[in-house]
């Protein structure tokens, strides 16, 4: 897992052969709610929703890296190893993702202009609120991971 400020973006191109798509995208300015194709079989999701109290499934990808750009507001994500949590659901090869409940190892706090990246490993709980329940927008770009089909 990665945990930064935007300003630092630059820094983890070497995380994925097309890490500089992340980059692109926030050029473009593409904010409204919505799915936007990349190229590569890589795309974007402009996502809007309030932050809940209680959150208790956490999910993880085995195609896609999963990286989360907080716009505005501010949320809590959890994480966890998915080796260590017990799988709720089966795998969903279209949607790629599966659902895991267990407990957390710690936790993030996304808040506008910072980032995650999420792993294969990174199991991860995102909209947790913080101080208070809140609208947040995310843009989350999933890239896909070579050799993974």
């Amino acid at each position: 897992m990665i945990f930064d400020r935007l300003e630092n973006l630059n820094i983890y191109k070497g995380v994925h052969s097309r890490f500089d798509k992340v980059k692109e995208f926030l050029e473009t300015e593409q904010l409204e709610n919505g799915r936007y194709e990349l190229g590569g079989g890589d795309y974007a999701v402009v996502t809007s929703y309030e932050t809940k109290e209680d959150l208790d499934t956490y999910e993880a990808h085995n195609q896609y890296l999963d990286i989360q750009i907080m716009m505005s507001g501010k949320e809590c994500i959890f994480v966890s190893d998915r080796g260590s949590l017990e799988a709720a659901t089966s795998y969903n090869e279209a949607d790629d993702y599966i659902l895991y409940k267990g407990p957390s190892k710690g936790y993030i706090n996304l808040e506008a202009d910072a980032f995650a990246v999420f792993f294969m490993d990174d199991a991860h709980m995102p909209g947790g609120k913080l101080d208070k329940i809140e609208p947040v927008k995310k843009i989350i770009v999933k890239l896909k991971v070579e050799g993974k089909s």
